[in-house]
């Protein structure tokens, strides 16, 4: 087997968010729900199952009605925004949204998925080019 490095490049996170209500609250909110409307990921991607090995984690889930799969956030936004569900959506790229209320958090802190973004490479590739972009890397960021 091939030995890999690593190096971590950034962070982000999954935040489940709704359309809010005229009061703020989200329409869809995950504490005490039984049963709400989900716009998921394609079930063979690795958003979706990093969203599902965190709920996993979970014990008092909702069971998801699924509305719609999407591979690309854009559509899972699109349709959060348009208030048919909740989603899950990188924090990066709702954070406007959230700020404006346009979109509110559907959960807390513990229904947040985080990920790690990671660069990976052969550990006996020394081709030049690659070793000087890996160089260039830790010393912006801390390879494992």
């Amino acid at each position: 087997m091939q030995e890999t490095l690593s190096c971590r490049l950034a962070g982000e996170r999954l935040i489940p968010v709704s359309q809010p209500e005229a009061d703020g609250s989200p329409c869809f909110a995950l504490e005490g729900a039984s049963r709400l409307p989900l716009i998921a990921y394609h079930p063979r991607g690795l958003t979706a199952g990093a969203i599902r090995a965190h709920l996993a984690r979970i014990d008092d889930t909702p069971d998801f009605s699924i509305l719609n799969e999407s591979i690309q956030s854009g559509n899972v936004r699109e349709l959060v925004a348009l208030g048919y569900g909740l989603g899950w959506l990188p924090e990066s790229s709702v954070r406007m949204a959230l700020a404006r209320g346009d979109l509110v958090p559907a959960g807390g802190q513990r229904w947040q998925v985080p990920l790690e973004i990671r660069l990976f490479r052969r550990a006996d590739n020394q081709q030049p080019a690659v070793t000087a972009l890996w160089d260039d890397l830790a010393t912006l960021h801390s390879p494992d």
